[in-house]
């Protein structure tokens, strides 16, 4: 499994947008991901998130915006809220039955980030 990216929203609409990330649902309109420090865009790391996954021990967001995601890991819910970093939090993400959810704010630049475990 890969392990970590960084990724930024751009959420032109007037309204907030909930987005399920990487799963075959599509992004809303108005929203857009943009994938930092590498040559991949989403599609490639949706295409990544299918085949092999992505592991992580944690997320962190530079948005006081977004304090609450929801971690969806099979079949059960987890709704994790916190500030800018959340460790210590082992997360996968297949596309399917594991991915993370979470609103974007109305009008609003973020970037997210799945930490990467260091062995």
């Amino acid at each position: 499994m890969n392990r970590g990216f960084t990724i930024e929203f751009i959420n032109t609409n007037k309204s907030e947008r909930n987005i399920n990330l990487f799963t075959n649902e599509g992004l809303p309109d108005d929203v857009t991901v943009n994938v930092i420090n590498t040559q991949n865009n989403y599609d490639i790391l949706l295409n990544i998130a299918l085949g092999e996954g992505f592991i992580g021990s944690g997320l962190m967001t530079n948005s006081d915006l977004v304090n609450c995601i929801t971690i969806h890991d099979g079949s059960k819910l987890e709704i994790v809220s916190f500030e800018k970093m959340l460790i210590e939090k082992k997360i996968l993400i297949n596309g399917t039955s594991n991915f993370i959810s979470l609103t974007v704010p109305p009008s609003s630049h973020l970037v997210l980030a799945l930490l990467p475990i260091l062995d």
